[in-house]
């Protein structure tokens, strides 16, 4: 399922080395009608996404994650209740691609942090 109109984002700061966007989920897209019906949850893979696209477009290099070193799931993104969100990536370039560590939150919230490599797409 194409995800290019489950969000939009907005770059609050872009400059070597860090990024940091503020990201707004279309609570009515049709993914939360299956994911789940009734109590609609954003999936870890969708936040991946987000994080891969935001960062691709910000170095201009269509990236992959290819080294997920840790993953943190530690609250549930629901729409609406959650619908935008804060993205601060720190990153570096590494041997083997771009070693990122992020942190989406929002509300007094920390819901998800992303420690990995992205490389690019062959």
């Amino acid at each position: 399922m194409p995800l290019n109109d489950l969000f939009e984002y907005k770059l609050i700061e872009s400059v070597e080395g860090s990024i940091i966007a503020t990201i707004h989920i279309h609570a009515n897209h049709r993914l939360f009608k299956g994911h789940f019906p009734g109590n609609p949850v954003t999936p870890g893979v969708t936040l991946i996404e987000i994080v891969r696209v935001v960062l691709s477009e910000s170095v201009k290099k269509d990236l992959m994650l290819t080294e997920a070193r840790d993953i943190k799931y530690l609250a549930s993104i629901v729409p609406p209740n959650t619908d935008t969100i804060n993205l601060e990536i720190k990153y570096k370039t590494a041997a083997n691609g771009i070693a990122v560590n992020c942190v989406l939150s929002g509300n007094d919230q920390v819901y998800t942090k992303i420690r990995g490599i992205f490389s690019e797409s062959k």
